[in-house]
């Protein structure tokens, strides 16, 4: 029995045989590109970018056409096709040598301007059986070979892929919903907070999807961060360490905290079933991810100020984490602790946000600038030169380190330099507010003269923080400080033309005084291994309060008085005591404290017995006296309240009224407000218009980091 003969071949008719165009062979059958017959590497996407265009050649196709052909079932942003013509352009060299492929036809599409050739499409005839045994033996092995080399160089062109380095922009943030974005162990999802038109909370994104979903019981919440197999997510709310099953929706409280010295600034979900966070003012803390009580693996320093942002090291075993002094990023130590011993060793000093990569690296930031260095997880010893690896990297306030990388090698984070929310400085008087001519900027600590005509401030500009005095009458604003950090300036009590002030020390955060014009350097009043800041003065008395942070205590009253030089404590327990405000006459004093369970108003005689009243009635902070010292207005969540009182050889208080429901900045060590002589408010406001940052993302950043530091 014979087979029938075949026809003759054909080319068949409306056929799409393989195309030329330039030295590339394109055929959409096999989709596989070829220059001079070898492979040339292409996304999916551009693939079918190119087949289209090429199919088309020499007539305009509209964007709307091109995204509906190659996202079918998805609304896309035109950005997607913007970057994906930039990717096909690239891998065909368009441009080069005079080469030109593809035309932008501005805003409204591409044509694809090379002389395109088709080619037929060949069917091979069989002549004879013996024939056409022999043609099928080695056509099978040629298959098989060809099967096996395809496969060898779709391997090795996902392999290229891998390592096509690919940057595009996530998200836009609002600054008051900055935090670090958290990134999967695999490199393929973002966490980030935003508003989305509601309440802060975090949002998920796949980095292969267009959409970010709502995370469900993550309102208020601030710094997330992965746990090792991806599928959890921990973050804190308030004072909450808490944890979220992202495949059932399921929210875990792990733990409550009740000092506010053990506040939790950044967090690591370690493989030992530990949540490691760093604890404000106390050390670094850890507790089992299923709940229980916290211990303390690394305990805070005298002079250490916060610590913040743990990162464990590869083996389980070690520890790194941040410790710095209120803002002064410039002597941020990076310190690393081992788990098993409780040694502790500094590495780094004037850098955050450390963290090591798998290339064998420490990455860090200092001057927003990311930095690389050379670094052995066995030896826990870095070496070699710190390389400059990417600029414009953004911190925060509080030292946020503000990126984070995946063992993959995906690199997210908010380009910049310090970046924060703006504020604006207000008189309120009768329900009417009188803008300051204030240039833009983050505005803390108020203090306002004995005679109301000038006003000293502490704002946030390019990353440092200054103490600055406005003379209203005049206008002018006058740089007083020149330091990393300077903040909480209060008049001084014994000479109306100088102030006093935080700002950095031989050891740690201590009190300086400088004339209020800027004409005299600073000049040291008070020292101590232990931060500290002002909160108020009395010029009746010649007194300075000032608030100390020690790890045994949490924070404390001190009272320094300036004409001596001497300090001693006020107030010294062990509940959190803070932010205390003077009386004019200097013989009364208004603090915060948590003794009774939450931070409530207290007043309590300078000398003599040791008696106390309680001011609010439903929580507050931040008192501050009247300057006929008739009343003290404080601040809680629901706004200023103000207490009327009378201070003279005994105290009593009247119940608290409302002031103002202005929502107002809270941030700073002062309360964000002031009263002036005729009774009017000075406080600080957010802008309605505010800065907005980009959510970046580099995919397969190491191999452009690898091009950098060098293998």
């Amino acid at each position: 029995m014979s087979l029938p003969t075949p026809d003759l071949p054909r080319e068949s008719p409306g056929s799409s045989g393989p195309y030329e165009f330039g030295p590339f062979q394109l055929d959409t059958a096999e989709r596989l590109l070829t220059r001079d017959g070898q492979p040339v590497a292409l996304t999916p996407k551009a693939f079918d970018l190119l087949t289209h265009l090429v199919t088309r050649a020499g007539r305009l196709v509209e964007k709307r056409e091109l995204m509906a052909a190659l996202w079918p079932d998805t609304v896309v942003e035109e950005a997607n096709l913007a970057y994906t013509v930039s990717a096909l352009r690239k891998a065909l060299g368009d441009g080069q040598e005079g080469e030109q492929f593809i035309q932008t036809v501005p805003t409204r599409g591409y044509r694809f301007v090379a002389a395109v050739t088709e080619r037929p499409r060949v069917t091979p005839a069989l002549a004879t059986t013996a024939s056409r045994r022999r043609i099928l033996v080695g056509a099978a092995i040629g298959v098989a070979l060809l099967a096996a080399a395809l496969s060898l160089w779709r391997w090795m062109d996902a392999r290229r892929g891998d390592r096509q380095v690919v940057r595009f922009e996530l998200a836009s943030i609002a600054s008051e919903d900055l935090m670090i974005p958290a990134i999967s162990p695999d490199g393929t999802r973002v966490v980030y907070a935003g508003s989305g038109g509601a309440n802060h909370q975090l949002y998920l994104r796949p980095l292969d999807s267009l959409q970010a979903t709502a995370l469900p019981e993550t309102t208020g919440a601030y710094s997330a961060f992965f746990s090792p197999d991806g599928r959890r997510l921990g973050f804190f709310v308030r004072n909450m360490v808490k944890t979220l099953d992202l495949a059932t929706g399921q929210a875990r409280t792990v733990l409550e905290i009740n000092r506010p010295a053990d506040f939790p600034i950044g967090g690591a979900w370690a493989p030992d079933g530990r949540i490691y966070y760093g604890a404000a003012f106390s050390g670094v803390f850890a507790v089992a991810a299923t709940g229980g009580s916290p211990v303390v693996v690394a305990a805070a320093r005298p002079g250490d100020g916060f610590h913040g942002w743990p990162q464990m090291l590869p083996d389980g075993g070690h520890l790194v984490f941040t410790a710095w002094r209120s803002d002064d990023i410039s002597h941020a130590k990076t310190d690393i602790l081992t788990l098993a011993t409780g040694e502790r060793r500094t590495i780094l000093v004037g850098a955050v946000g450390a963290q090591y990569l798998a290339t064998g690296h420490l990455a860090y930031i200092r001057d927003a600038t990311l930095f690389a260095q050379r670094f052995d997880p066995r030896t826990l010893e870095l070496s070699g030169p710190a390389i400059r690896v990417l600029d414009h990297v953004g911190s925060g306030l509080d030292a946020q380190p503000f990126y984070a990388a995946s063992p993959k090698g995906t690199l997210v984070y908010h380009p910049g330099k310090s970046l924060s929310p703006l504020t604006e400085l207000f008189w309120i008087a009768g329900g009417k507010e009188e803008r300051l001519p204030a240039p833009p900027g983050y505005y803390a600590d108020l203090a306002l003269s004995a005679d109301d005509g000038r006003l000293a401030v502490a704002p946030y500009y390019d990353g440092h923080q200054d103490v600055w005095v406005h003379e209203f009458k005049r206008g002018t604003w006058t740089r007083v400080t020149n330091s990393p950090v300077a903040n909480a300036p209060e008049w001084n009590p014994v000479d109306g033309d100088s102030l006093v002030f935080t700002s950095v020390g031989r050891e740690g955060l201590d009190l300086f005084t400088t004339r209020a014009d800027g004409s005299s350097g600073a000049e040291l009043l008070y020292a101590s291994a232990y931060p500290k800041y002002v909160t108020s003065s009395a010029p009746g008395a010649g007194l300075v309060t000032f608030t100390e942070i020690r790890p045994e205590t949490q924070a404390d009253v001190w009272l320094l008085d300036v004409r001596t030089r001497r300090a001693r404590p006020f107030l010294q327990t062990a509940a959190w005591e803070g932010r205390a405000a003077l009386s004019p006459d200097g013989r009364w004093l208004a603090h915060g404290s948590t003794e009774a369970g939450r931070v409530e108003v207290y007043v309590r005689p300078v000398t003599g017995a040791a008696a106390k009243w309680l001011i609010s009635t439903n929580g507050g902070n931040g008192p501050r006296w009247t300057r006929d010292g008739r009343s003290i207005v404080y601040n809680t969540p629901q706004g200023l309240m103000r207490v009327a009182v009378h201070a003279g050889e005994t105290f009593s208080a009247e119940k608290p009224e409302l002031l103002s429901d202005i929502d107002y900045v809270r941030h700073g060590v002062h309360p964000h407000f002031d009263i002036g002589l005729d009774g009017r408010l000075l406080l600080m406001k957010k802008p309605k218009d505010q800065p907005r940052f980009p959510l970046v993302v580099v995919q397969n950043w190491f191999a452009e980091f690898e091009r950098t530091v060098g293998r």
